[in-house]
């Protein structure tokens, strides 16, 4: 038996059905406590039986799926915002369909966290309650007995994506007031200790080369695709942006698949399907600002984050397939592609200025870092210079500065 795929499918069916045998049960019980993923299969799926009732699952699928369209919608899943028809789907494709199985656990074996649970579900639960930004980091840290060890931009990114988080579970409770705690505790659970999963890793960067892991660790909030938004009145300019808007959350949440599987070449591509909405939303935006923050302020800073992150993910992904050794690209190709990444960084940098984006230097950092592979020193230090003491980079950007010092 695969050691990943640990239980048959004809076991998981029966469990989808609601009538495991006792040795399955045994089994299941076994793998809830030893393997994060399997814990994260059971509990989606008693999430959605518990809304979907005793309805059985028989007969094959009605389509086949992708595994692109799988991860689509374990996305929905994921959000919160999700029709009973799409739930049902699931059940129905984990019930009836073995290649689905084998694909939605080679997902959740990268996704899933390698924590315990419990402490997620009680922050989810008094998130509404939390009222400050220092409160939510010291509340989590406090719940996982984080200690200091790690580096501090690690860690930076690490607990500003668990803010996000967190943050935006107030905002979806307002916009889906019909749906109870708006995000399933699930979907918190997964994508707030999925952060601890990819987080904690070693921000050492040997040789120059993240073939193996990737150069910044992204929030689990990024993977999610877009969602439905309420109806507002809007002008047509104003509406084209949101389309925009929605449009690139797609096509970021689908790069970043590839980026956290160190696929380079895959990220940027996907990312080019973007560029001409993230130009035309970029330009848009002073002139619809506005008219949208009336209507929904939180609906704008979503924009104003996701153009940010969008430019910054694309600077650092050009920065890290300039270094991949997997890629047969000559010197003249490497270049371009650094020269791309101080460009994205760069933009990412004076919009996240200019609309007050705090980041903590990460874009001078990921900049700094780019001109020492460019072999431009001086440069590289008079930016990493600018990293002040306040920043979760300036531990990291001294440890350059003296690595190119001589």
């Amino acid at each position: 038996m695969n050691p990943n795929i640990p239980i048959r499918h004809d076991q998981i069916a029966a469990y989808v059905q609601g009538k495991p045998s006792r040795l399955t049960q045994k089994v299941i019980e076994k793998l809830r406590r030893d393997n994060p993923a399997y814990d994260a299969l059971f509990d989606l799926i008693n999430m959605i039986r518990s809304r979907q009732g005793t309805q059985k699952v028989s007969g094959a699928p009605s389509k086949a799926l992708t595994f692109d369209e799988m991860e689509q919608l374990l996305l929905k899943l994921f959000s919160g915002d999700v029709a009973p028809e799409a739930e049902w789907m699931f059940l129905n494709q984990l019930g009836t369909s073995p290649v689905f199985y084998h694909w939605l656990m080679e997902k959740l074996q990268v996704i899933a966290p390698r924590v315990e649970f419990e402490p997620v579900d009680e922050i989810a639960n008094n998130v509404v309650s939390v009222r400050s930004n220092a409160e939510i980091i010291h509340s989590i840290k406090a719940q996982f007995g984080v200690v200091q060890s790690e580096p501090a931009a690690a860690q930076e990114g690490i607990f500003s994506a668990i803010l996000e988080k967190m943050q935006q579970l107030k905002s979806n409770i307002r916009r889906l007031p019909g749906y109870g705690v708006a995000i399933p505790a699930l979907a918190t659970l997964l994508l707030v200790s999925y952060l601890f999963l990819r987080g904690f890793m070693e921000n050492s960067i040997p040789g120059y080369n993240w073939d193996k892991q990737v150069p910044f660790q992204t929030s689990g909030i990024e993977l999610r695709g877009s969602e439905a938004l309420p109806e507002m009145n809007l002008s047509s300019t104003a509406l084209e942006a949101v389309n925009d808007y929605q449009h690139l959350k797609d096509v970021l949440s689908l790069s970043l698949g590839s980026y956290l599987r160190t696929d380079y070449r895959q990220m940027i591509q996907t990312l080019n399907n973007g560029f001409g909405s993230l130009a035309l939303l970029h330009q848009k935006l002073p002139e619809i600002q506005q008219e949208i923050a009336r209507q929904d302020p939180e609906l704008l800073r979503d924009i104003q984050l996701l153009v940010q992150k969008y430019y910054f993910y694309a600077g650092v992904g050009y920065m890290a397939y300039s270094q991949s050794q997997r890629e047969k690209l000559d010197d003249g190709k490497r270049e371009e592609a650094r020269f791309k990444a101080v460009t994205f960084l760069s933009r990412a940098k004076e919009f996240g200025q200019k609309y007050g984006i705090e980041t903590s230097q990460r874009e001078d950092y990921f900049l700094g870092l780019t001109y020492i592979l460019m072999k431009d020193f001086e440069t590289a230090r008079k930016v990493l210079r600018n990293i002040s003491q306040d920043s979760n980079y300036h531990a990291d950007a001294q440890k350059l500065l003296k690595q190119i010092s001589h």
